[in-house]
């Protein structure tokens, strides 16, 4: 079993200097999602569509919320990229493998949570031959591409490990004045975020702490479970939701809070939000799921929870131990700021582009 982490063969001189030595490369983005820029799949593809495009890469987004499959053929065909890149299997694998096939040109697969954790979705994909046929398989931690080579031994030498970026905060993280203590829960509200586990934990704690509040924000991806949200937050005094929040407008809410949450049931990388909240210094409680644990270390630059009781232990000292809660905070910047480069990921990217379009992979 291997797999390449190619960040590790790169340097990395500032964008302006490396743009101009590129060789022309056109490649056609394919994403589940892009109108509806607070998804966190949307904030992946325009973030690296924009720096790759500093790079000199000349790129196209298509995205299936903004058009049908027939469309997307027809528009990637005209394009006539060098390489197709699909940013989710199950949703965009297909499409990319069909679009490749016709213009025989070579397509990558990057593998999101939903891919490799939903076990059916999962087995259809390699049933269709999509992960079969890609020239490269992108994951975003190391861990995640040792699941998916054990899951699959055969794609071992082609799972390729790009970190994801992060933009950092403007400023410093500094804490708001409010006499208020903020847990902020930014995700889409479907079963595999569990925006319903903090409610109970965040009970206990209210009684003792009466300046505790639990704040959501993010879209409503799955109707009938954003109703238990919304019940849950109606039942609940400390509990708010904003809504859809534009992602330009979430700096202002990562200032304002004390402690980012996540608790997701699985995560395929690093979720955007997370590496937002530690961008911004904030202390995270997130769930001690794979994903997760990619980038953080509990107690060193977070707090990862695998159990209610643990949720409410590890929410206490955060709330009772400042200098502990704005260390890990100062330590999580740190490790974003030396390990989730928006450029390196963008520089990665393009080079295993250039490598599979000359044929070295």
């Amino acid at each position: 079993m291997s797999y390449s982490n190619m960040t590790e063969e790169l340097l990395q001189p500032p964008l302006e200097m490396i743009a101009p030595e590129r060789s022309p490369l056109k490649s056609a983005l394919i994403t589940p999602c892009y109108l509806q820029s607070t998804v966190g799949n949307a904030v992946t593809v325009r973030r690296i569509e924009s720096s790759l495009r500093k790079l000199g890469c000349e790129v196209e987004v298509f995205s299936l919320d903004a058009m049908g499959v027939k469309e997307i053929a027809e528009r990637v065909t005209a394009f006539s990229p060098d390489v197709v890149h699909a940013f989710h299997a199950i949703h965009c694998g297909a499409i990319a493998m069909e679009a490749a096939k016709e213009l025989s040109i070579p397509y990558v697969v990057g593998i999101t949570g939903t891919d490799i954790y939903s076990e059916s979705s999962f087995s259809a994909v390699v049933e269709r031959e999509i992960l079969d046929n890609a020239s490269a398989l992108i994951v975003f931690h190391e861990d995640v591409g040792k699941r998916l080579a054990e899951l699959v031994p055969s794609m071992g030498g082609r799972i390729t490990v790009i970190p994801q970026g992060v933009t950092l905060a403007a400023e410093e993280g500094e804490e708001s004045g409010s006499s208020l203590f903020t847990f902020f829960f930014p995700a889409g509200l479907r079963p595999v975020k569990n925006n319903l586990f903090p409610f109970k934990p965040i009970e206990q704690l209210w009684h003792s702490y009466p300046q505790v509040r639990l704040v959501l924000a993010g879209p409503v991806l799955e109707i009938l479970y954003t109703e238990e949200v919304m019940e849950s937050v109606a039942a609940h005094p400390f509990a708010s939701w904003l809504g859809e929040v534009d992602h330009a407008e979430m700096p202002i809410l990562y200032r304002e809070c004390q402690v980012i949450l996540n608790c997701s049931i699985s995560e395929g990388g690093m979720a955007n939000s997370l590496l937002e909240g530690m961008a911004h210094a904030k202390a995270v409680l997130v769930s001690d799921v794979e994903g997760n644990r990619s980038l953080v270390t509990d107690g060193v630059n977070g707090l990862l929870f695998a159990s209610e009781e643990e949720f409410i232990a590890k929410a206490e000292r955060l709330i009772v131990d400042s200098e502990f809660r704005k260390k890990l905070g100062s330590q999580g910047q740190s490790y974003v700021r030396q390990n989730c480069s928006p450029e390196n990921e963008a520089r990665v990217c393009l080079d295993l582009y250039m490598k599979i379009k000359n044929g070295e992979l």
